[in-house]
């Protein structure tokens, strides 16, 4: 039986259990899991190693996410060597890591170096996934599944592209928006990304904000909400006029950020409000000042959900299981205690189909995903399914949309599969009149349109590659590709 613990942290600000009576003693399941990004990529400290190598030694489960992240590294070191698109990789290694090395320059918070060290790995770990996930099924055939037929091309035609456009190295963060004629997107260089404001219609530049951001922006219409850029360690959110682009307010979370974990995209609520999740606090923000309404600081959680909204509740799924929270006060209304297994970092997914319908999804212990429904009414799982990984999901009145390395459809009722189409690529799915959106990165790389019926192929784009999601307004769709190019297409005659 592992005894009491003295946990305390060295000079460099290494986490050590000392015992005392007999020195170190074992990491349990929850410490191997924070530090086996270090471990696999060989940055972890010799008394580090020794604990976690006695762990995995007794641990089956802690021993097949030691094996997947291996497994990760040497592919990517595998598709380094056989691939010709390695010109890809570097960079897209490099977007994920900046973030959270800028943070640690601009801070000089050199004590902090190796929970650096761990964000870093962390990211670079999150990069060899979405590498897997973009060239891991090109070898395998990958395309629509039996019975689906390929469909002509659309006439589609580029209306105006955008270049400079900056991704971040997060999805979530880099996604575009557009609203009432507008598209916003980061624009600029690596180190000076800056929210740009362009004509829907002309592409024509409105205007470029002057502050810094990392991205994730939402609009409520009247302001366009992202995450500052400063340099400093408590994350914060500003709000944008939409139509000159001038900062009306920030609100900077009073507690500082752990750099591994990132925000989320802020939720517009009813009566002029907004939610915002940065870790384990959940915000209500006044939209029109910035002002602080309440917050709810969740205990045992880290990095919770981006908050959906549904009349008065706020839901947000965290690690140890759902919550609902008063909109108006922020007083918990309730918890199902579930256990999600994450990498660090990455938090659960989480959509609503309306009242009474939500959906979470996050990790097993096996390493795939699993999916729940829940009834909000009485707090129960009315069914659960175990899926592949799952990096997006989306839902609408009947069915649910899950972005795997696969683009999967469950019926909502039962959780059975409905349809599937083989596609590699890590874009989000989006809905668009009775159509859902991807982009699949096979050979060439095509963006495709799916009926959210039957599954067949509508239409399709090729030569596009993406990890964003695409936008359609009437007959008017809009991508950030991998070239670092907004465009913007023109549909039907």
């Amino acid at each position: 039986m592992r005894q009491k613990e003295c946990p305390f942290f060295d000079v460099a600000g290494v986490f050590i259990y000392q015992s005392q009576e007999n020195g170190l003693y074992d990491m349990d399941c929850e410490d191997v899991r924070q530090e086996i990004e270090l471990y696999v990529l060989g940055a972890a400290d010799e008394t580090e190693s020794r604990l976690i190598e006695e762990h995995l030694s007794r641990c089956p489960d802690c021993r097949q996410i030691e094996r997947q992240c291996a497994l990760l590294l040497t592919n990517l070191r595998r598709q380094k060597r056989s691939s010709g698109a390695d010109s890809e990789l570097v960079p897209r290694i490099l977007a994920a890591t900046e973030l959270p090395l800028k943070r640690a320059l601009k801070r000089k918070r050199l004590r902090r170096l190796t929970p650096t060290a761990a964000s870093i790995a962390a990211a670079l770990l999150l990069a060899a996934f979405v590498w897997q996930i973009w060239w891991g099924e090109s070898n395998n055939g990958a395309g629509p599944s039996a019975g689906q037929v390929e469909a002509p091309l659309t006439p589609a035609k580029t209306l105006w592209h955008k270049a400079n456009a900056v991704g971040m190295g997060f999805t979530t963060a880099d996604d575009i928006v557009v609203d009432k004629g507008t598209v916003f997107f980061l624009a600029g260089d690596n180190s000076t990304p800056v929210v740009t404001a362009v004509d829907a219609d002309s592409g024509q530049t409105r205007w470029q904000s002057d502050m810094i951001s990392c991205g994730y922006l939402e609009t409520d219409g009247e302001r366009l909400y992202c995450v500052a850029l400063t340099g400093r360690p408590k994350s914060e959110l500003a709000a944008l006029d939409v139509r000159s682009g001038r900062v009306q307010w920030t609100f900077e979370r009073p507690e500082a950020s752990n750099s591994l974990y990132q925000p989320s995209r802020p939720t517009v609520m009813p009566a002029t409000r907004i939610c915002w999740v940065c870790e384990n606090v959940i915000y209500a923000l006044d939209a029109r000042t910035g002002a602080e309404i309440w917050r709810r600081a969740v205990d045992g959680e880290s990095c919770m959900s981006r908050a959906v909204v549904v009349g008065d509740n706020i839901y947000a799924a965290g690690r140890n299981g759902i919550y609902c929270v008063n909109a108006d006060s922020g007083e918990v209304r309730w918890h199902l205690p579930c256990r999600f297994y994450t990498w660090p970092g990455s938090k659960p997914l989480i959509a609503s189909a309306g009242s009474g319908r939500l959906f979470v999804a996050a990790g097993s212990k096996d390493g795939r995903s699993l999916v729940r429904r829940i009834d909000t009414a009485t707090q129960h799982c009315l069914w659960e399914k175990l899926v592949p990984r799952v990096t997006h999901i989306s839902v609408d009145s009947a069915r649910i949309y899950l972005r795997c390395q696969d683009v999967l459809a469950l019926d909502q009722a039962t959780g059975d599969p409905v349809w599937k189409v083989r596609a590699a690529g890590c874009s989000p799915v989006t809905e668009c009149d009775d159509l859902v959106c991807f982009v699949d990165r096979t050979r060439e790389g095509r963006l495709i349109a799916i009926n959210r019926h039957t599954g067949r192929i509508t239409w399709q784009v090729p030569g596009l590659h993406s990890c964003n999601a695409f936008v359609k307004v009437g007959r008017r769709g809009y991508l950030k590709t991998e070239d670092s190019i907004v465009r913007a297409f023109t549909f039907g005659s």
